[in-house]
């Protein structure tokens, strides 16, 4: 019958209503565009806008299949994805102000700006972000869906692979409690960035939009480092107890 891509995410808050508004589905979605048509093709437009709305109603993003041909790429890794959109990322996983469509196009643009948009630095404040999200809804919903929970776990993955590394050389060091993958909030941002800017020889600004993968990879080192360093001065101090036994 009718194809349900034709609902976009944008769609999602109305078609969620108890009492959906089938004019706005009738005229942008299935094309009707005057009331003084004849009654045979009003009835089978709202037809259709009843069906697309009623199937539209039923998916769950977790059913939903990714479309290889989607217009909104994905990126290979969510680590390649900057530091900065990282973080903002995990931000933008607790707020809950937005309407749920405007969450997800938000969440999606994040995560994969930089694989859609060539040569310009991922900025949430910037004119192509925002014109970005705008695209983003107007993409099919059962697409969008997919994407945004396929990203989700993505997300979840790393985070919970970072902070198994970091857990594995972890010191009772401040600069690295809770650097692999946890929320923005319990995350020394500032000393990773200095720590990055130091250790690259680059600008501040320029930090941020290095890899995520690359920058937790830096803190991983450091941690090690820290562990290692904290493992020798325990291996001294037995030596050094056990020598005084001795004498």
């Amino acid at each position: 019958m009718s194809n349900l891509k034709k609902i976009r995410l944008k769609d999602l808050e109305n078609i969620s209503k108890e009492k959906t508004d089938y004019s706005i589905i009738m005229k942008e979605v299935v094309g009707y565009k005057n009331p003084f048509r004849l009654r045979k093709i009003f009835e089978k437009k709202f037809k259709e806008a009843h069906y697309l709305i009623s199937k539209a109603k039923k998916l769950s993003p977790k059913e939903c299949k990714l479309n290889p041909e989607s217009k909104i790429k994905i990126p290979e890794m969510i680590d390649i994805i900057s530091f900065k959109a990282m973080m903002e990322l995990q931000i933008h996983a607790s707020d809950t102000t937005l309407d749920t469509s405007v969450y997800i196009a938000k969440y999606i643009a994040i995560a994969t700006f930089e694989s859609n948009i060539s040569n310009i630095l991922y900025d949430q404040e910037s004119l192509h972000f925002q014109n970005y999200v705008k695209r983003i809804l107007e993409q099919p919903l059962e697409d969008m869906f997919a994407l945004y929970y396929h990203l989700e776990k993505m997300v979840d993955e790393s985070i919970e692979t970072w902070s198994r590394l970091f857990f594995e050389v972890e010191v009772n060091n401040p600069d690295y409690e809770n650097a692999g993958g946890q929320r923005m909030n319990k995350f020394n941002v500032i000393t990773t960035i200095r720590k990055v800017c130091n250790d690259f020889n680059v600008e501040y600004d320029k930090a941020w939009h290095l890899p995520y993968g690359i920058v937790q990879t830096n803190n991983l080192s450091h941690a090690t480092a820290a562990y290692i360093q904290n493992e020798m001065r325990i291996i001294k101090e037995r030596k050094y107890k056990a020598k005084r036994g001795v004498e």
